[in-house]
């Protein structure tokens, strides 16, 4: 038997059908966005950084900062300027990847699928989370955060080669 009256019922139909989406709507009108936004940043702010990133790779790249010149005057002709634009490109690629992750929410799917897919339940819960687990899983369970490890690395890098040279983000 529920216990939730028939006023509990409406208040929330009230506040998730009527109430709420007309104060979200509210904020994006008033402020251009809404609260939904804040509560995971990281993932709003890849998310738009992201698409901005990837068309300024594919955009033709002109310049380089000047961080790659080492102080040097390179010409747009140089072969020298081709070898610091290639590494310019390269560093962008790594900050594509980080927020290609971070736009997904720091989540690898196909990553979890391989290593732990088939042990997954028909209905997960947290008895099932904290049983004790066989020597196979353990096994494959060390080798899925191995490799999650390696790309939480990955992207370490590719955020902090955004913040160094967000300032070189032109063209």
């Amino acid at each position: 038997m529920d216990d939730e009256t028939i006023i509990d019922k409406i208040k929330d139909w009230w506040w998730n059908y009527i109430e709420r989406p007309v104060k979200f709507f509210w904020q994006r009108r008033t402020r251009g966005f809404d609260d939904p936004e804040l509560w995971s940043l990281d993932n709003t702010l890849a998310e738009y950084i992201l698409p901005r990133l990837k068309a300024f790779r594919e955009g033709g790249l002109l310049g380089i900062p000047a961080s790659f010149c080492n102080n040097v005057h390179i010409h747009l002709d140089d072969e020298a300027h081709d070898e610091e634009l290639e590494k310019w490109k390269a560093v962008i690629d790594k900050m594509i990847f980080a927020f290609e992750y971070a736009a997904n929410d720091y989540w690898d799917g196909e990553l979890y699928d391989k290593y732990m897919g088939k042990y997954r339940p028909a209905k997960w819960s947290f008895e099932w989370l904290n049983r004790k687990k066989a020597l196979d899983e353990q096994a494959d369970w060390e080798q899925y955060r191995k490799e999650l490890d390696i790309i939480n690395t990955k992207v370490k890098e590719g955020l902090e080669l955004f913040g160094k040279h967000f300032q070189g983000l032109w063209d």
